[in-house]
């Protein structure tokens, strides 16, 4: 069965690989993901170096303006700001002024992806805490 897992751990990654595209704008690399929020706009992360071994992988705020486009307040209830919270901290990425992030070394670049693309799916999400129309 190890082989299988391994097979389809790969085939998995094989399919996410191509669905990534990179542009430049404004001095920062934009890594459009396939992941999405649940409006099904794509996830963004941008990438600059901010010094000589230091890296900052952000949303640059993307995802609490999607929450706000959605009447989504994060800090309206205290409910919503503990889960809010929560979510950033067991995601390892700091957020700042809305801006979810983490700075991280070059070697750990893939990583720190990884903790901000999915603080910002789980963070996306809260807006399914709003009662249905």
């Amino acid at each position: 069965m190890v082989a299988r897992c391994e097979e389809i751990v790969k085939n998995y990654i094989n399919t996410i690989k191509g669905e990534f595209e990179c542009t430049s704008i404004d001095g920062w690399l934009r890594v459009t993901t396939p992941y999405v929020y649940p409006n099904n706009d794509n996830i963004e992360v941008f990438i600059k170096e901010i010094s000589h071994n230091l890296i900052r992988v952000s949303d640059l705020g993307q995802t609490t303006r999607h929450l706000h486009s959605h009447a989504f307040d994060i800090y309206s209830t205290p409910r919503r700001k503990c889960l809010f919270e929560l979510i950033a901290s067991r995601s390892n990425v700091k957020v700042r002024n809305g801006e979810i992030y983490r700075d991280t070394e070059p070697e750990e670049i893939g990583k720190a992806m990884f903790d901000v693309i999915m603080a910002s799916k789980a963070i996306g999400d809260l807006v399914f805490l709003l009662p249905c129309l």
